[in-house]
């Protein structure tokens, strides 16, 4: 309620591709409002916000990239999140199955299938 918790625990995936996807999301100062908080444990930084939104108002991918690579780089030394686990998605194929495409956000569309 204050904005002061003990520890969350979240599960999240990328569902853009987009690395601001978790960046603004998780990590900006920006989106730990009570109430509405997508940044869930209140982490908050001036320079990850600032670095943030330049990365939001760039179209060169690679500067881009180096934003995010010194705000991954700042939470990683403030330990603003501590992270327990990371899932693996384990799937199986058959050359039975046809049409079906993994795409790297994890969903799966089932829709285009076909056996034989």
């Amino acid at each position: 309620e204050e904005g002061k918790p003990q520890m969350c625990l979240l599960g999240i995936t990328g569902d853009t591709g987009d690395t601001d996807d978790f960046m603004s999301y998780c990590y900006a100062p920006n989106s730990a409002s009570i109430g509405v908080a997508s940044n869930h444990a209140f982490y908050n930084n001036e320079e990850v916000q600032n670095l943030i939104s330049k990365a939001l108002e760039t179209y060169d991918k690679a500067e881009r990239a180096e934003y995010y690579k010194k705000v991954q780089e700042i939470i990683h030394e403030d330990a603003g999140w501590v992270y327990l686990a990371h899932s693996n998605q384990n799937l199986v194929f058959s050359t039975t199955v046809h049409d079906f495409v993994l795409y790297p956000t994890s969903r799966m569309f089932f829709y285009p299938v076909w056996m034989e």
